[in-house]
């Protein structure tokens, strides 16, 4: 309806500016503004503008402008609920729509003259009668008088013709029946108010005098008029609209409009909607069929009679069936025309009822059509037209046999269903056909259907009877599909059988001999067809010559081309079954919409299964549901598949169905054979508990020889490639270089495979058949025979690729006969792993691995699919795998000791990375077969040598990463990371992955206490985080972030504790100002470290800050103290033993030394600020005070005392310090970084002595352990020694710091004292444990106190430096 607006919006604009009025003055008052008005408020001031209006002093403009106010209101309202009017404003007793109604009346009977107010009041009615219920009492007022008056008044006004026929269209209720168009829905129209509405019309028409045109006239005068408008379309579509559902079973009224030249307009409407394709076409022909089915005359000169329709409109009627939406109107116009007498000339009729195209569109509109009588009688008396010019070979009659079969079976039963229900009325064409030999009021309905049931089966049987008796062939083809059958039943149902009805039974039972014989002869041709085409396609791949038969491609062809009918649903399943109710179960076959199964249970516990016949593949399968149902719809379905009743587990598909829905395809394009399908309905509309399923419709697959022809087919193939594949293998036994050849061999044949498929094999289904075949016959055997071990260990291909990995090391390797070799094993090993003869079947997939979760058991064929798919692939990954393990292997014997060994390793893998994408491409299999290789190597590696590599490894990765972040701000190294951690991935999951984790965690240490964290540090433990397996370097800098939170959170505390004591002093601003000092005060942050993922030396431990440091750098530390304690103190944890600082030297800082800046560690900083005190300090008074390790002072002296530091160490005993002027005065203005080089301290001397303690403390927790219990099952004691561990005691004697071990670590050292005879297995008990010697293999447990750096200490904490005066001294001010 919008539509119609817009229309008229342009139409008023053209008709001089009548849309540019605007609210008058005197409106605004009462109306106010329109925007943002309720729906609850639109009718009071509705109402209030009606006042205005319907006052006698208001003027033509007011008027104008008042009907406008309303059409805004109305408009802004986009969809309004049913509302009759009931508010009162004003009004006395007078409802507002009574007023609205009066007030339209009255205006458009006395100003029918003003053009502008009719235009604005009929597109008022048109928007306020679709949404307010108000039309019956507006007709009954006079308003349809009133509108057609106006309408003829301005009958060559084309704004009020269109604005009058948007209006009849809304009166009339045909809004609905408008294709495409409208964007708003009217309110619901009932029948008796339709009627009511028609018998007005029919009363304005009759009330015309004798010699004077009446009212009706105009309807048919605007769609002439409208015609002539360039863009009327929309207002013809209207008229048509009008025009049609006032004919809808009211003679009457066809009389009086058919009277009023309407046959004419609808003529030319036809031919224009034709000529331009317009889509009010249907709709004029709609028309004239209802003036026919009124046996009305179509036009002034055929008075009496059809006027007929020349050739070519007949011709353009053929055209619309040439449309996949075929149409009733159509279908009934063109059984009019053809077999209506006189309708065409003769010459015409010959031309005509020998044309393919139209014989089998007629046929496929009667299986779409077919279930409606009406269609079934329209399309058979056209058939039989058809049949009166019969040719034997002009036209495929044989096609025509199987659809009259089946819609002689559809309306049997659907009579046999409707009678037995009691079915009392049936609406539509059905009931208003006009060859019907009784009228239709005269008629009960079941009498009515009965009648028309019959008519159906008399012309079918007198269409077929006719057919047979003209032509044999069609009888041969009617025993084929059942026709003795299926009439047999009809005539069970019917109590009047047809008169032809006997003949065609002994027509059908007569030539059954001969359609056996047709059969047998049939089968015996093809036969021998196929083995000559077998023995071709044989000779052909032996000798590569071409094939001698002539047309072989189209015999081919033809043979395995699929029917153009499917087989149907009594044809594709054996037997239907219900959850409950099985009495009902044969509704659901029985091609009938409206019956219906209903279930009987609670919700989600029904279902239908379906047994198919054996072998029926289904091509799709349907659900018939309707929104009639409400509650009872289905609205989640899921269709399962099984090999038998107890094996229905395998989900096929999952249907969610709308509201709107009324077929539903379950299942389409099935590739294979599932004995049972069951329809689970899990849940329905509304909540609703049981469910209604109107129909289940199966179709099978399309008649072919194809399968019997690729048996054969296949079946030779594979014995031809079979003992060709033998043949290979046994030569590649005898000679490995014999590979070298196999790509030629294995490319010539399958590209003459290819060759016959693409030139005689009909689709790709045939062609993939053909392909899995060969692959599985030949590929297949070759691959398992080239990846399985010779007698010395070492399968063929395994040798090609070694040899391949050999000339990949050797430089020029693109130059000379290298390089032939190397491309000869790419191309063999890309068609090994890269030709995909086809994958297992849809639905097999979807069973394998689709969803996964829902389904409960593998099919075999699913699972054989994949398997046979995958073999070939997985054994050609595997043999890559060893291959990949032995290079590993080998260069860890060779390079396990050299310096660069980390270096190397990197080289190794990007070397067999990039190797195994020349070879095999990307995928995924092999890649993961290069990380197991490496995996397996790093598993052959005895204890110390795994943590020697682990060290080396780790200490790579570290200078890497240092390398990286020095580089932040470059993009080329970043865009390398990935690649560069992609070696260290292979740890994950081996128990080398706890040593390289050890010694990365303590790296990672070092830089994040003295270089700061970093976005780079978090990346790269995300790439490489499976190779933690304790998750240490995670967890150092998740709490390393929450050490940040709470130096935060401390210098909120400090200034919370600063404001508190300012506002204890009992002094103004001013004395507060000149009291607080100007002097610098050092910025001290503290990083408060956990100490079970830090890994921190007792060497660098630091008792007192307060000894080394001034105040002003001690005291903020023993403010943090404080807060930790206090914090402890309000989470409740004074109950249990209090958290301890340990402090230590592992910080950094900044010192001021003039104008030149100095980043130094913690100790530096003490070291230099002792030179604020004294111009020379000793090395050995540095030792003596720090108490340190003499190599961990000196590690951080180095940097200070090199060829360019600032400090000059004299060759003195003792060493004594000195300040290096020089050095110090060229670095004036200038920020230089003397942080020590960081290190894991002591990484040479205790990477072995560190473990070995660590396994000795293992050794002794786990005789201990034994020498209690004497003997533990091997689970039990793993878990009792973990605990141990933990813990860091074993009972109140043996306690020791606590520290993390693996399972693995432990199993490993009880192998250790099995292998040393301190331990044994109990015989027939290999599980359980027993301690058989007493002697101690460690020191007592008084001496297990291992400091050692693997282990976890007390809790550190990074702290910042000095201050001192401000003169040429060192400064700490971060």
């Amino acid at each position: 309806m919008w539509g119609d607006l817009g229309v008229l919006g342009v139409l008023l604009g053209a008709a001089g500016g009548v849309t540019a009025a605007l609210t008058p003055p005197s409106l605004r008052p009462v109306l106010g503004s329109s925007k943002g008005v309720s729906e609850s408020s639109s009718l009071t001031e509705i109402t209030a503008v009606v006042n205005v209006i319907e006052s006698s002093s208001s003027a033509m403009g007011l008027r104008l402008a008042g009907l406008k106010q309303i059409l805004r209101i109305l408009e802004e309202e986009p969809e309004s609920k049913q509302q009759v009017g009931t508010a009162r404003a004003g009004l006395g007793t007078k409802c507002a729509g009574e007023k609205l109604v009066q007030v339209a009346v009255e205006l458009l009977s006395t100003e029918v003259s003003e053009k502008a107010l009719v235009a604005v009041m009929l597109r008022l009615l048109a928007v306020l009668m679709a949404q307010y219920d108000w039309r019956v009492p507006f007709a009954t007022e006079g308003g349809v008088r009133a509108v057609l008056a106006c309408m003829r008044h301005h009958s060559s006004s084309a704004l009020v013709q269109q604005a009058g026929l948007a209006a009849l269209k809304v009166l009339v209720g045909a809004a609905d029946g408008e294709q495409g168009g409208g964007s708003g829905k009217s309110l619901p129209w009932n029948q008796g108010d339709a009627q009511m509405m028609r018998e007005i019309f029919a009363s304005i028409g009759s009330a015309s005098s004798e010699g004077s045109a009446s009212l009706l006239s105009t309807i048919p005068a605007a769609l002439s008029t409208m015609q002539r408008v360039p863009g009327g379309s929309s207002g013809v579509q209207n008229g048509l609209l009008v025009v049609n559902m006032l004919m809808d079973g009211h003679r009457g009224l066809a009389e009086q409009l058919s009277s009023c030249d309407l046959p004419v307009v609808l003529q030319s409407c036809w031919r224009d909607g034709q000529s331009i394709g317009c889509p009010h076409a249907v709709l004029a022909l709609r028309a004239i069929n209802r003036l026919a089915e009124h046996q009305l005359p179509l036009g002034p000169e055929a008075a009496g009679r059809e006027a007929p329709l020349d050739l070519k409109g007949v011709q353009m009627l053929l055209g619309r069936l040439e449309d996949d939406a075929l149409s009733k109107e159509v279908v009934v116009a063109l059984e009019r025309q053809l077999c209506s007498e006189g309708s065409v000339t003769s010459g015409q009729v010959s031309q005509l009822l020998q044309d393919h195209s139209c014989f089998r569109l007629l046929l496929h509109s009667l299986e779409l059509l077919g279930a409606e009588k009406a269609m079934t009688l329209s399309i058979l008396r056209i058939l039989n037209k058809f049949l009166d010019s019969y040719q034997e070979d002009a036209l495929p009659w044989h096609e025509c046999v199987e659809p009259c079969v089946s819609s002689l079976s559809a309306h049997s039963s659907n009579l046999e269903t409707l009678l037995g229900t009691g079915v009392v009325g049936v609406g539509g064409m059905e009931l208003q056909h006009p060859l019907l030999g009784q009228p239709r009021e005269f008629l009960a309905p079941p009498q009515l259907l009965s009648a028309v049931a019959q008519q159906v089966l008399q012309e079918v049987v007198g269409f077929l009877h006719r057919l047979a008796t003209a032509s044999k062939d069609c009888v041969v083809v009617m025993c084929h599909v059942g026709t003795h059958e299926a009439l047999s039943k009809a005539l069970e149902k019917h109590s009047t059988a047809p008169s032809l009805a006997p003949a065609l039974l002994t027509l059908v039972t007569d030539c059954e001999k001969y359609a056996s014989l047709y059969k047998k002869l049939t089968t015996s041709i093809l036969a021998g067809c196929i083995q000559l085409v077998l023995g071709q396609i044989e000779e052909h791949r032996r000798s590569h010559q071409p094939i001698s038969i002539p047309f072989f491609d189209v015999f081919l062809h033809n043979l395995c081309r699929v029917s153009s009918m499917g087989m149907k649903e009594d044809k594709c399943w054996e037997k239907v079954q219900v959850s409950s109710n099985p009495h009902q179960a044969s509704k659901l076959m029985d091609r009938n919409p409206r019956t219906y199964w209903e279930s009987n249970g609670s919700t989600g516990s029904h279902f239908i299964t379906v047994h198919m016949q054996c072998g029926v593949v289904i091509r799709e399968m349907s659900m018939l549901v309707s929104s009639e149902d409400s509650s009872y719809m289905p609205c989640r379905v899921v269709v399962l598949g099984g090999d038998s009743p107890a094996t229905i587990r395998t989900e096929l598909n999952m249907v969610t169905i709308l509201p709107s829905d009324s077929r539903v395809i379950l299942l389409e394009n099935m590739t294979r054979f599932w004995p049972i399908i069951q329809i689970r309905v899990k849940r329905c509309h509304q909540g609703g508990i049981d469910t209604r399923v109107r129909g289940i419709e199966v179709l099978g697959p399309k008649p072919t020889f194809w399968p019997i022809f690729k048996e054969q087919l296949c079946r030779r193939t594979f014995l031809s490639c079979t003992a060709r594949a033998h043949t290979w293998c046994r030569e590649i036994c005898q000679d490995r270089e014999q590979l070298l050849h196999l790509f030629g061999r294995l490319n010539q044949a399958l590209q003459h495979e290819q060759g016959f498929a693409d030139r005689f094999l009909p689709d790709d289904e045939a062609a993939r058949a053909l392909g899995r075949t060969c692959w599985e016959a030949l590929v297949n055997p070759l691959v398992q025979r080239i990846t399985s071990p010779d007698p010395d260990g070492v399968s063929p291909l395994a040798w090609l690729l070694s040899k391949y990995l050999e000339s990949v090391e050797l430089p020029c390797r693109a130059m000379g006969c290298r390089a032939a070799f190397d491309s000869c094993v790419r191309r063999l090993t890309q068609l090994l792993v890269h030709v995909d003869p086809g994958g297992p079947e849809p639905e097999e997939t979807r069973a394998a691995g689709g969803k996964v979760g829902k389904n409960k058991e593998l099919p075999a064929r699913a699972a054989k699919a994949v398997v046979e798919k995958s073999s070939g692939l997985w054994g050609v990954s595997r043999c890559w795998r060893g291959v990949v393990q032995q290079q590993v292997q080998r260069f860890l014997e060779a390079a396990g000791q050299v310096p660069d060994f980390a270096e190397r390793y990197c080289r190794l893998y990007q070397c067999l990375r990039s190797a195994t994408e020349e070879l095999f491409g990307q995928q995924a299999a092999f890649l993961l077969a290069l990380g197991q290789g490496f995996a397996g190597a790093l598993l052959q590696l005895s204890f110390l040598s795994a943590l020697h590599v682990s060290e080396q490894l780790a200490r790579y990765l570290d200078m890497q990463i240092q390398e990286f972040r020095r580089a932040a701000g470059s993009t080329g190294p970043l865009e390398q990371l990935q690649q560069f951690l992609e070696p260290f991935v292979v740890f994950s999951g081996l128990e080398l992955a706890h040593t390289f984790e050890h010694f990365y965690r303590h790296y990672l240490g070092d830089r994040l206490l003295t270089q700061g964290p970093s976005w780079l540090e978090g990346v790269i433990v995300e790439q490489i985080g499976l190779c933690f397996p304790s998750r240490f370097p995670q967890d150092m800098l998740s709490n390393l972030a929450e050490s940040e939170e709470l130096q935060r959170q401390f210098c909120l505390f400090q200034l919370q504790e600063q404001d508190k004591q300012l506002l204890e002093l009992d002094t103004g601003l001013d004395e507060v100002l000149r009291t607080t000092s100007v002097a610098n005060v050092p910025e001290v942050k503290v990083l408060a470290l956990s100490p079970r993922c830090w890994p921190v030396s007792p060497l660098c431990y630091m008792d007192n800050p307060g000894r080394f440091f001034s105040a002003a750098l001690s005291s903020p530390l023993d403010e943090f103290a404080n807060f930790c304690w206090r914090s402890q103190s309000q989470l409740g944890w004074e109950c249990t033993k209090p958290r301890r600082l340990q402090w230590t030297w592992l910080g950094h800082a900044e010192l001021q030394f003039g104008d030149c800046v100095l980043h130094v560690s913690t100790l530096q900083m003490y070291i230099l600020l002792c030179f604020n005190g004294s111009e020379e300090v000793a090395v050995e008074a540095l030792l003596q005070e720090t108490g340190l390790p003499a190599d961990l002072v000196h590690h951080a002296l180095t940097p200070l005392t090199n060829s360019q530091g600032i400090l000059v160490q004299s060759c003195t005993p003792g060493g004594a310090l000195q300040l290096n002027q020089a050095a110090l005065a060229q670095a004036s203005g200038h920020h230089l970084r003397l942080l020590p080089q960081q290190r894991y301290l002591r990484t040479e001397k205790a990477e072995v002595s560190a473990l070995e303690r660590k396994r000795n403390v293992l050794c002794c927790l786990i005789t201990q352990i034994l020498k209690v219990e004497k003997q533990l099952q091997i689970d039990n004691l793993v878990f009792r020694v973990m605990d141990a561990c933990q813990k860091g005691e074993l009972g109140p004697g043996v306690q020791f710091l606590s520290f993390c071990c693996h399972s693995v670590d432990v199993l490993s050292c009880i192998l250790h004292l099995l292998n040393q005879g301190y331990l044994r297995r109990q015989e027939g008990r290999p599980h359980i444990l027993e301690y058989i010697s007493s002697k101690p293999t460690t020191p007592p447990s008084s001496q297990v106190q291992p400091q050692v750096a693997f282990q976890t200490v007390e809790i550190k904490t990074a702290s910042s430096l000095v201050f001192a005066e401000r003169r040429k001294t060192f400064s700490t001010f971060r």
